[in-house]
């Protein structure tokens, strides 16, 4: 097999190539005209946590509904990969609370923080393994939530086949122009249910989080998934409004959100780290950039937030939306040469 994989960028130690990093790249404006594309754009691949706020819309207002004394912090945490820490684990509580659901219910792998210092605490408080650390409980407890408004079977709620998926899917099939059962299927790390996106097919989805979806759009849509075209926008927002909830300290989406790699441009930013070398943004309408943007990236190692920020960092100032990197003195006799530009 052919992998789909191009090289990204390189590293040069006085003129010696010393890394290489590949992955695949996707960028593409409103229209849906493509400002760059590197690798095989159309390759499925997993599309982990960057499908969460899709996930959360299948039952965004059954939850608002349902539980009206959650306030919007908490609906955030539902499409986060959060650290774990302790700011999160308040409203995690505070979800409970107002959701009548224990920790019990959840089955996400149990595990400690993913702050290191959060974690070096509970360590040295000999605190046990909980599910709540998972990054994806806030999203585990949606569902709950959402399911036993309706009498469902919680036990049941990681069931792929499960009524709890449809809305989703519906959405998805809609939005990307495809059969709803066309969605190649497998189990997340977090024990729910994954589909298989393109880097193109994500950077259009992330494209059109923060804009929303046109009225006109929606009023084609089949009528029982307009509400949630509707509300797809809401999803954008409460990641922007909270970022810290998201991801947490020193975590890239959360700081690409809080404007800390944009060199004080006020457009709007959406971003999201998915597993194993994803990460994607989404860039709200501009100048330049009317109908906003959308990223999609695949490093082709695995996770490696460095490699996430060389990259981030440079599409956006090839945007327009950053500054020039730095040059350091320290390290002058390195250079890094990126593969890719954008039209």
């Amino acid at each position: 097999m052919q992998l789909p994989w191009d090289t990204l960028y390189t590293i040069e130690r006085s003129g010696q190539p010393e890394v290489s990093v590949s992955g695949i790249i996707s960028v593409l404006d409103g229209k849906g005209r493509t400002l760059l594309s590197v690798g095989d754009v159309d390759y499925q691949l997993w599309s982990r946590s960057c499908l969460k706020p899709w996930q959360l819309l299948g039952h965004y207002r059954i939850v608002r509904e349902a539980y009206p004394c959650l306030q919007s912090q908490h609906i955030a945490l539902m499409e986060a990969s959060h650290n774990g820490e302790v700011f999160h684990l308040e409203r995690l509580k505070e979800i409970m609370a107002a959701g009548g659901v224990d920790a019990s219910a959840l089955k996400c792998p149990p595990g400690f923080s993913h702050h290191s210092k959060t974690r070096f605490e509970q360590n040295r408080l000999g605190e046990k393994p909980s599910s709540l650390f998972h990054g994806c409980s806030g999203k585990h407890f949606g569902f709950l939530l959402a399911m036993k408004s309706k009498g469902l079977d919680l036990d049941d709620y990681l069931n792929p086949a499960g009524v709890q998926f449809v809305t989703m899917k519906r959405v998805l099939s809609w939005l990307l122009k495809r059969d709803s059962e066309d969605f190649a299927t497998t189990t997340d790390g977090c024990r729910l249910p994954n589909y298989a996106l393109s880097t193109k097919e994500l950077a259009a989805l992330y494209c059109s989080l923060i804009p929303g979806v046109d009225s006109r759009a929606v009023a084609l849509a089949p009528s029982e998934i307009r509400p949630q075209l509707e509300d797809m926008k809401e999803m954008g927002a409460l990641m922007r409004r909270f970022p810290e909830l998201i991801g947490g300290s020193d975590r890239l989406d959360t700081r690409i959100m809080s404007g800390q790699l944009t060199a004080g441009s006020n457009v709007p930013l959406v971003a999201k780290e998915g597993a194993d070398g994803l990460f994607t943004v989404g860039i709200g309408p501009c100048n330049r950039f009317e109908h906003g943007v959308g990223i999609a990236i695949k490093v082709a190692s695995g996770y490696d937030v460095h490699h996430y920020e060389v990259i981030v960092k440079a599409l956006f100032e090839q945007l327009g939306l950053g500054a020039p990197a730095e040059i350091d003195e320290r390290n002058k006799h390195l250079a890094t040469k990126f593969c890719f530009q954008i039209v």
